[in-house]
């Protein structure tokens, strides 16, 4: 096997730091996650690590631009489907599981809270357009039908949406793939037509 050039390896070594930043990142948030850590998980050493991104807030920019540059691709392939709107939210509910091993809405409360003031507006428009945007639109098209009952718009509606999905993001490890499904499906049922019957 052909050795590796100088530049394989360092574009190597930088996708090995981008990886473990990310999964350290979602599942435990900026603050609790050290430079250290990362660069154990990605067994390589702190030195290393700093040769690639200058600070720890350097680092948690660029998973941040890539995870929501993966959000962005994931979400426009769920809005061009063509399935009803709630068979939509339970896609993307079940794709930002899979991304955010955590509570989603601890990535926006770092970037407001523990980044810099430059970076905050970059991240934070990142997460709007990539996240809220997208689920806005498909409380868009309830409106448009005529399928809602309340007087939310679709910007109230999206931002009630995702504080309601909050106690989904948990560790999931035990349950199954179906349980997970029937868990999602349950809840959002419960955001869009709640529990009680009409004439009560």
């Amino acid at each position: 096997m052909a050795r590796r050039s100088r530049a394989e390896e360092m574009a190597r070594t930088r996708l090995k730091i981008l990886d473990a930043g990310r999964t350290l990142f979602m599942k435990k948030g900026y603050r609790a996650v050290t430079t250290r850590e990362i660069a154990l998980s990605a067994k390589i050493t702190q030195p290393a690590l700093y040769h690639h991104f200058q600070d720890k807030e350097v680092l948690y920019l660029e998973v941040v631009k890539k995870l929501t540059a993966d959000i962005q691709s994931d979400m426009k392939n769920i809005l061009d489907k063509k399935i009803n709107c709630e068979a939509k939210l339970n896609l993307v509910v079940l794709n930002l599981i899979e991304k955010h091993p955590t509570n989603i809405l601890l990535m926006v409360h770092d970037i407001l809270n523990e980044l810099k003031k430059e970076n905050q507006r970059v991240l934070y428009d990142l997460w709007y357009r990539s996240y809220f945007l997208p689920i806005e639109a498909i409380f868009s098209d309830f409106v448009k039908k005529g399928d809602t009952q309340s007087q939310l718009t679709s910007k109230e509606a999206a931002e009630y949406f995702l504080s309601a999905i909050t106690p989904l993001f948990m560790p999931t490890n035990l349950l199954s793939t179906k349980e997970l499904r029937e868990k999602v499906s349950e809840r959002i049922y419960l955001i869009l037509f709640g529990f009680m019957k009409k004439e009560v």
